[in-house]
């Protein structure tokens, strides 16, 4: 049996659907803030947070080689979180779509070939949307080369993926990154 220690804060909020876009940069800036100071228990502003080239935050300062953040939006919620260990979250409210097409595009090889249902759907969209966050949307270059359903052995990296409770119509998936995962019988 695997045992995975996991360590993280995460912070979820709702908002205004008329918020435009510099807002909601704003608001997502003060939320990383917020979710950063209660995990380390640190006063931290949204001075200390800044985007790398590829949009992903991080901090600056004395805890910015120890501290990995992320931050997802759709529909009225925002999600910030902060970890010790590269992460990334993704939050997603359910639209009708062809979802059994679009999971074609993103399937990997070794991952089921049809969700059973939109909402199975946006699961697995959001643990690839987390995950892929990790690496800073970098890598891999495709999603189909990201596996995140499955047998967790199989995982991209060895990911730990995590489907988390969402409000009602949402999915909510975080991954990390951890380096020393411990087994325990």
């Amino acid at each position: 049996m695997v045992n995975i220690v996991c360590s993280y804060k995460l912070l979820v909020r709702s908002f205004a659907s008329a918020v435009k876009r510099p807002q909601l940069r704003q608001m997502g800036s003060e939320l990383l803030a917020e979710c950063a100071a209660a995990y380390t228990a640190r006063s931290l502003t949204v001075a200390d947070i800044q985007r790398n080239e590829f949009g992903q935050p991080y901090s600056i300062g004395s805890l910015s080689q120890r501290l990995f953040l992320s931050l997802s939006h759709s529909g009225n919620y925002l999600v910030a979180m902060a970890s010790c260990y590269p992460c990334g979250v993704d939050i997603e409210r359910h639209k009708a779509r062809p979802y059994a097409e679009l999971w074609q595009d993103i399937r990997h090889p070794l991952e089921p070939n049809s969700p059973a249902s939109l909402a199975e759907f946006y699961q697995w969209w959001t643990r690839k949307e987390a995950a892929w966050k990790v690496f800073a949307c970098q890598e891999p270059s495709h999603m189909q080369d990201l596996q995140v359903v499955g047998e967790p052995r199989h995982f991209y990296k060895e990911l730990t993926i995590i489907d988390l409770s969402a409000p009602q119509g949402y999915a909510l998936s975080i991954a990390l990154q951890q380096e020393d995962k411990q087994e325990h019988e």
